[in-house]
């Protein structure tokens, strides 16, 4: 069984009890080894194949004298994996540092500038996945360190680097792997957030000990097999143009720059599709399709409390999908895209009702949460966030940052870019710019339809030589068994209502499940190179009933709303002085 032994000396620090939880978090065992304490330094070397140690606790046991004298290059010659974490420029740890690397490392210096960034390797795939050659910043000057070397030295590679200077780096040393990370702080999983985690704030405590990790297990630590990515517009209907967006245009643009996009559909336009636009989409499905966005498009429809509206909406959304694929013969994936990006907690546990898939959204914060969302880092590292009615809602991005969806992806989660019909209005060498950089984090980078990476978008991790534990986040999965051999998979969905699962089924046939720990969990055995359809069912009821109110009334405001945006879309958008003037009045409307 993979072992993970965080060797320390004297007290305990929040560091290593967060560096275990790391370890933990990515499915390892660990044990927390104190050789202060330990009389046979044996204990410290209890056939583990990853040893983590801070730079205190090395500093320490090397001018401990009660510990022999020849105990740390004992511990280092006899361990493959070694990272020595938490290293600054304190005086004892740069002598520490500079005595098990025989002097390669001279010094350890800190950074004033702010604008300083992370310059990740292009050498080392196999180790920093989707951050292979990447520059972005700035880095963080309270936490972040690097490392003044005499020489080249033989055996180092340096795997990260800031200014010119190695941040993260391996030293090779006979049979053992040597790892050194100079930032003073490990990520807290539990820890709160503003809810999102980027790049530039997380990279320097959390990417590199996972790098790390990954590295010495790659097949037993958490991990999703799947690359996948998709770009989602929001709003247009399915006529030849909408706004600066033509379907013919795209298509073009998609097969020319290798991506694929779905369109956030407005389910009140559900009779307003062109048939001609609707058989291109049928047609080129392999590059084209359909997800819900919200039900008349209203502002923050999604973000009342109310469960029974909610519950109309998404009835009456569903309703509406289903006649459009019926009148057109264009499928769409059962997935929300909230309106806004609007939407409260309680929606996700209605639409969990209504058997949708996901949810995907900019905000993964419900608005009624507000700042007492309690998202915490743990909660943001999954492939999708499941705090509320274990329903999975994944979190998607503005086509800026580039380092922040290969954050994503090195994470297991989907590269979800959204935009709208904006995004087009200077022709698309924009989007092919920012496809190919995306297109370049990783070479097995897959685009699918949004239905295909919710299904496709798990955890797994081999726990014994025919057996391989799954996550999964959303009621329908297909699970691939890509070896060579049939597989165990053991599947386990965190679900916090589990009472409300009505049955499992594998490739259509009811499968046994147990409910147990707050989760669903099952077993099945997958063929070599097979797929398993897994689908998960829970009591669906829905409380709908008309709202006894002036429906005449409502469905004008909605239709008025609906045609006032398109004509912002299609005209004023098109049209520099009328946007301007637009705008004005809007900020007017905002001041007053």
């Amino acid at each position: 069984m993979p072992h993970v032994s965080v060797v320390i000396h004297g007290e305990e620090a929040s560091s290593d009890r967060r560096i275990a939880g790391l370890a933990a978090f990515l499915g390892l065992c660990t044990t927390i080894i104190n050789v202060s304490q330990a009389p046979a330094p044996d204990a410290s070397r209890r056939s583990s194949d990853c040893v983590v140690v801070s730079a205190r606790s090395l500093a320490a046991m090397l001018q401990d004298d009660s510990l022999a004298p020849e105990f740390a290059s004992e511990l280092f010659q006899s361990t493959r994996f070694v990272l020595v974490y938490g290293i600054t420029g304190e005086e004892t740890q740069t002598a520490a540092i500079s005595s098990i690397t025989d002097g390669l490392v001279s010094t350890v210096i800190p950074f004033n500038a702010s604008d300083y960034c992370y310059q990740v390797s292009p050498d080392h795939r196999d180790l920093t996945g989707e951050f292979t050659s990447l520059r972005f910043g700035p880095i963080n000057v309270q936490t972040d360190h690097a490392f003044v070397l005499r020489g080249a030295g033989v055996g180092v590679s340096n795997i990260v680097s800031i200014h010119g200077h190695p941040f993260f780096l391996r030293l090779q040393r006979a049979s053992t792997s040597l790892f050194l990370l100079a930032c003073s702080e490990v990520v807290d999983l539990d820890a709160l957030t503003d809810g999102t985690v980027t790049a530039r704030k997380y990279f320097s405590h959390l990417a590199p000990i996972m790098m790390f990790l990954r590295h010495v297990f790659p097949n037993q630590t958490w991990h999703n097999r799947v690359r996948c990515a998709n770009m989602v517009i929001d709003d247009p209907l399915l006529q030849k143009s909408y706004g600066h967006l033509s379907y013919s245009r795209l298509l073009e643009a998609m097969d020319q720059f290798g991506f694929s996009s779905s369109i956030g559909f407005i389910p009140w336009n559900y009779m307003r599709t062109d048939l001609a636009v609707a058989r291109l989409v049928k047609e080129r499905s392999d590059k084209l399709c359909l997800c819900v966005h919200g039900c008349d498009h209203t502002a923050g429809e999604f973000a009342t409390k109310d469960v029974a509206e909610l519950d109309r909406l998404t009835y009456l959304a569903t309703q509406r999908m289903e006649v459009h694929q019926k009148l057109t013969a264009v499928p769409y994936a059962k997935v929300m895209v909230f309106p806004q990006g609007r939407f409260s907690s309680a929606s996700l546990a209605v639409l969990k009702k209504h058997n949708y898939l996901a949810a995907l959204n900019s905000s993964v914060v419900p608005e009624d949460a507000g700042s007492a969302h309690g998202l915490t880092v743990r909660d943001l590292l999954f492939p999708a966030m499941c705090k509320y009615s274990s329903f999975p809602l994944f979190g998607r991005r503005y086509p800026r940052n580039v380092e922040d969806f290969a954050f994503d992806l090195f994470a297991g989660k989907p590269a979800l870019v959204v935009e709208h019909h904006n995004y087009f209005k200077d022709g698309y060498t924009e989007v092919a710019e920012f496809v190919s950089q995306l297109n370049g984090l990783s070479p097995n980078l897959r685009w699918m339809g949004i239905d295909e990476i919710v299904m496709s978008t798990y955890l797994q991790k081999t726990a014994l030589p025919d057996v391989i534990e799954c996550k999964i986040f959303s009621n329908r999965h297909l699970i691939r068994n890509n070896e060579a051999a049939t597989k165990t998979f053991r599947i386990s969905k965190h679900d916090s209502s589990n009472s409300a699962v009505t049955g499992v089924e594998i490739n259509g046939t009811a499968h046994a499940y147990r409910c147990e720990d707050g989760a669903v969990q099952f077993s099945v055995d997958i063929p070599a190179s097979s797929v398993a359809e897994v689908a998960v069912h829970y009591s669906s009821y829905s409380q709908y009933r008309p709202k006894p109110r002036n429906q005449l009334r409502h469905a004008m405001k909605v239709c008025v709303r609906r045609y006032l945006s398109e004509v912002r879309d299609n005209y004023i958008s098109k049209n520099a002085t009328l946007l301007s003037l637009a705008n004005r009045i809007k900020n007017m409307g905002r001041n007053a």
